[in-house]
């Protein structure tokens, strides 16, 4: 669980982040640069909420997406359990990149056609091709979708398993 102590730190980075003035070796706390520092294919963390694990592996898809394919870039979907946290995620990662000086436009809202409904969804594009995406989290969205798939709060998906299972053939996996 994180401390009062922890989610001030967390606070006092992100407004350093946002006035550019910030020294990189201290923005993240040492649970959130292990985070990033796993490169396994599937990572999985226990987590509460509010605890800056989502806002760290933003820092990180920020960067992955910005990459060239060469340097390992690719797109990052998001599938998190409700509109809300989708928003929240794409801001973060709008906000690491802002902050890191990457090409990338504006955050956009695109409507994803889901069976028989529209769904707005959140989208970065950045300058290497690739983009930060949040979907919904019907498991057939993921179908012929290729990247980092990252699934928030998993314990909150109604059909959990069929998600993990449309991402399987992903190349990384994290929630």
């Amino acid at each position: 669980m994180i401390t009062a102590e922890q989610k001030q730190l967390t606070n006092q980075s992100t407004a350093a982040i946002l006035r550019k003035e910030f020294n990189p070796d201290e923005v993240l706390l040492d649970y959130q640069k292990r985070w990033i520092a796993d490169t396994s294919q599937l990572k999985i963390g226990e987590k509460t909420r509010r605890c800056g694990l989502t806002w760290a592996e933003a820092a990180d898809d920020a960067l992955t997406a910005s990459l060239s394919a060469e340097a390992g870039g690719e797109d990052v979907f998001y599938i998190g359990s409700n509109k809300d946290m989708a928003r929240e995620f794409i801001d973060a990662c709008a906000m690491w990149a802002n902050a890191y000086n990457l090409a990338c436009g504006d955050v956009g809202e695109e409507v994803f056609t889901d069976e028989d409904k529209d769904i707005l969804t959140y989208v970065i594009y950045f300058a290497s091709g690739f983009k930060i995406k949040a979907l919904s989290s019907n498991p057939k969205n993921m179908r012929g979708m290729q990247g980092t798939v990252v699934i928030d709060e998993g314990a909150f998906h109604e059909k959990l398993a069929e998600v993990l299972k449309s991402c399987a053939c992903s190349d990384n996996v994290g929630f």
